[in-house]
């Protein structure tokens, strides 16, 4: 059986999801950012939950964009009822503008390196809480832990405002 590459567990109003590719450093591809999508989607309607945090399987938080994908077939596969489709890339912007729109907060566990496409991820949460060693980014200041988020770009930058949350 394939394990799935992002989990999903529940503990009373506390989602945790765990993006799922550790032999990967958890690098992204095309399921993973479908999957992210269709979890986020669901938590958006979901007025029970109250938090999410947002981690990573093994060592990395994410290692970015996996460089090993097939890109002839990118963006041909539907994963879900409703997917509007996509690259690693379209996936990557819809999942964090709906971060960043959530309307509950978001915790960031980074529990390793989290570069490129894996730092916008990472910045898009609320609070980010770092190892005691960590690498986010290439040389991303000790104030970028404070309220920013990633724009819809990799390697984009941006202040965040905050949000109302209910």
């Amino acid at each position: 059986m394939v394990e799935s590459p992002v989990l999903y567990h529940r503990s009373d109003s506390i989602v945790t999801i765990t993006l799922n590719r550790p032999e990967t450093l958890n690098a992204m591809n095309e399921a993973m950012m479908a999957e992210l999508e269709r979890l986020l989607i669901g938590l958006e309607a979901d007025a029970t939950v109250r938090a999410v945090i947002l981690t990573g399987a093994g060592r990395a938080f994410s290692s970015g964009g996996d460089q090993k994908r097939d890109r002839d077939a990118e963006g041909s596969q539907l994963f879900f009822d409703g997917d509007l489709g996509g690259g690693v890339i379209e996936r990557l912007h819809r999942c964090v503008l709906r971060l960043q729109r959530l309307a509950k907060p978001v915790i960031g566990c980074i529990n390793g390196v989290a570069v490129g496409a894996g730092c916008n991820i990472a910045l898009a949460t609320d609070l980010r809480l770092p190892p005691t060693r960590h690498a986010l980014g290439k040389c991303l200041p000790a104030w970028a832990w404070y309220r920013m988020a990633a724009g819809p770009t990799s390697c984009r930058v941006s202040w965040a405002p905050r949000r109302p949350w209910s």
